[in-house]
């Protein structure tokens, strides 16, 4: 869980920047029922809690942009997924991403720092009630060296 990869990311000395995934499909619900007005409703709030809670305090949103959701001829503004580039008072950047039209329900972080580069990502079909697919490895970090 979060606190693992909280270990895992002080071990690996200090981050420089991250890009955080959290996408599923809510195309139906995104058209029929309207419960939410943009993409910054749905998974952003999730992952502003999660990345303040390993990154700190947010300084400032740098970029923020939503785009549209498109099913057939029907668009929905501001509802296809949501875009967000933030500094933390330490100096860390990141990047938040959140796809709703997607067929996959997706978890993903990459995390750079001065040791390297740390991935984890988890995938499941929006159907299932998975949580990681068996290609990825149930809840694993997969950690990487780029030099």
């Amino acid at each position: 869980g979060l606190g693992h990869l909280r270990r895992t990311l002080a071990s690996r000395g200090r981050a420089l920047h991250y890009e955080f995934e959290q996408s599923k499909n809510r195309t139906v619900r995104g058209i029929v029922d309207g419960s939410h007005r943009s993409a910054f409703e749905v998974e952003v709030p999730h992952q502003v809690l999660a990345v303040v809670s390993m990154f700190g305090e947010v300084e400032s949103i740098i970029h923020a942009e939503a785009r549209p959701l498109v099913v057939g001829h029907r668009r929905v503004p501001f509802l296809g997924g949501a875009y967000v580039v933030l500094k933390h008072r330490n100096g860390v950047t990141g990047t938040l991403i959140s796809h709703l039209d997607r067929e996959h329900r997706t978890r993903r972080m990459r995390v750079a720092s001065r040791s390297g580069e740390l991935r984890c990502a988890c995938h499941a079909r929006a159907s299932s009630r998975r949580v990681c697919s068996p290609t990825v490895g149930d809840r694993t970090c997969t950690s990487t060296t780029v030099r």
